[in-house]
């Protein structure tokens, strides 16, 4: 019995290379004959000449440098002003930490898993005055 059902499972041994063969009949279809057909056009004999003497390659090539460098200058000042400290409020600034404070409260985790709400005021007040002494 035990053999019938392993032999039921067991997949017909001409699928595994069928399956694996359509992956390839795609990347040979849509990517390596294109690749092919381009590299047969390009390196024949003055093709890189031509392309290189083509008029406007001047131009392209300018604005791909001017563009690149703009990009780069535009992404690396967003990124420093990102990371710069910023002046705050006092209270927007120990918002996070007071928030911190709340959320790691011993006290209030374990009145909230016993399912207990905990008292609100006393945690913010604690976390306020604990947020204040450590300002």
């Amino acid at each position: 019995m035990d053999r019938d059902r392993a032999a039921l499972n067991r997949l017909p041994r001409w699928l595994v290379p069928a399956l694996a063969a359509l992956p390839v009949v795609g990347l040979s279809l849509f990517f390596l004959w294109p690749l092919g057909t381009l590299l047969v056009r390009v390196l024949q004999p003055g093709s890189v000449g031509d392309a290189l003497r083509a008029p406007g390659l001047g131009q392209v090539l300018w604005f791909t440098l001017w563009q690149a460098v703009a990009s780069t200058a535009l992404c690396s000042t967003a990124l420093v002003i990102r990371w710069l400290p910023r002046p705050a409020s006092r209270a927007a600034s120990s918002a996070p930490r007071r928030a911190r404070l709340l959320l790691s409260d011993p006290q209030a985790v374990k009145m909230t898993a016993d399912g207990a709400t905990p008292n609100r005021s006393a945690n913010v007040s604690r976390a306020a005055s604990t947020a204040r002494a450590a300002a």
